[in-house]
Order: C-alpha cells, then sequence, then structure tokens
C-alpha cells in the first residue's frame, strides 16, 4: 500500500463510512400548454349566421322582395335539421303564404327563451297573418293591374304592400338572431355585405330604379 493510500485509509477509518450522495429524484415537468389558433394580423374569424336586420331588408329591397324566398328556405332548412319541420323545404317555401304561421310557430320553438316576441305569446300568429293577408292582398291589386292596358295607382300600391309584406318577417329575424348569438357567442356578427350581396345590390339597384322610372313615366305620361 502506498503512502497516499495509506492517508486515505486512515482518514477514512477517523470519519467514518463514506456516504455516497443520496440519488436525485426525477424532475416532474408540467403538462405542456395546449395548442393555441395561429392568428395572422388581419385574418378574419368565421362569422356568426346571425344577419342584421338592414342587411334583410336591403337585399330584399335589391331583389323586390325575392330574397325573402331564399331566407325562408335557409331557415326552413334550418328548422327541419333541428327536427322542428318536415317536409320538403323547396315545396314549403312556394306555399309560404299559407303556411306562414308554421314558419313563425318553428322560429319561436327554435329561438325558445332567447327572444321575447313582440305582443308576448300572440306574437308569432299575429305576425304570421300579417305576412299572409300582405302577400294576397299585394298579390290581388297585381292582378287588377294587370286587367288594364295603361299603369295606375294600382301598381304603386301593389307594390307597396309586396314591400311592405317583409315587415312582418323583421320579429322573426330578430329572433332567429338571438338564436345564433347562443349557439355561436364567440363569432362576430358580419356587419358589412360580401362580396356576392355587393354583387345583388348593385345589379338589383339598378333594376330597382329602373322599375321605379317606369312607373313614374308611366303615369306622368298619362297627365
Amino acid at each position: 500500500m502506498t503512502t497516499d493510500e495509506q492517508k486515505t485509509d486512515t482518514v477514512g477509518h477517523a470519519n467514518g463510512p463514506v456516504s455516497s450522495p443520496p440519488p436525485s429524484e426525477p424532475t416532474v415537468l408540467p403538462p405542456p400548454p395546449p395548442p393555441q389558433q395561429l392568428i395572422i394580423p388581419g385574418q378574419r374569424l368565421p362569422y356568426s349566421n346571425a344577419q342584421p336586420v338592414w342587411q334583410f331588408i336591403l337585399l330584399n329591397l335589391c331583389t323586390l322582395t325575392l330574397y325573402q324566398l331564399v331566407w325562408i328556405f335557409r331557415n326552413w332548412y334550418l328548422l327541419k335539421t333541428k327536427g322542428l319541420m318536415r317536409g320538403n323545404p323547396v315545396a314549403y317555401t312556394i306555399f309560404i303564404p299559407l303556411l306562414s304561421w308554421n314558419f313563425f310557430e318553428g322560429v319561436k320553438k327554435l329561438a325558445g327563451s332567447y327572444y321575447t316576441w313582440p305582443l308576448g305569446v300572440a306574437g308569432p300568429p299575429v305576425f304570421a297573418t300579417i305576412y299572409f293577408l300582405l302577400i294576397v292582398f299585394g298579390r290581388v291589386f297585381d292582378r287588377l293591374d294587370r286587367t288594364n292596358d295603361e299603369i295606375s295607382g294600382l301598381a304603386y300600391l301593389a307594390m307597396l304592400i309586396s314591400f311592405s309584406a317583409i315587415l312582418p318577417l323583421i320579429p322573426a329575424v330578430h329572433a332567429l338572431n338571438a338564436y345564433w348569438a347562443n349557439e355561436q357567442p364567440d363569432r362576430p356578427i358580419r356587419n358589412s355585405l360580401s362580396a356576392g350581396a355587393i354583387v345583388t345590390v348593385i345589379i338589383g339597384g339598378i333594376l330597382l330604379l329602373l322599375v321605379l322610372l317606369g312607373l313614374v313615366m308611366g303615369i306622368t305620361g298619362q297627365l
């Protein structure tokens, strides 16, 4: 045994046995954070299915109220998907004046407690009745106007009543918006027109102006 080994052995015996360091406990790492959605600057989130009332009115005016048929079909299909309506949405849309009470009742059930109707529980059937009467009167005056060779005040009255038929649908628009606000709380409402809606408004607005101009010229020519 060398001198250095003797010194080490002597020190070891004097201070007692040399203990090895305790094993280190395994480090528990925290769980990784959930992945976050990558948001690109300028990127827009998906929009809600809710529709501002002004868009509903504008699209109906620029399409001579034809947009209401698209709107009714889309929401009737929604009611059928939710099990609140049956039948073919296309057929039901064609006969919507006769089925307006069913449509309003379905929208009422869909919105539930999320929307308070004007006139309370009597609101949906009252608005359905007003919608039905406006559609019928508009078609009656339009038919009477077509029996005359010259444009008369009946043409203005028929057009006015036809445009007024969209007014009873506005509470239903509010009710559907309340439903979508609860179903899609994280999605913003689109307060601007889409590209397709802009094209529709431009083309429809030009046609609407031409129709009004034709009516004005037809009546003023008779004076």
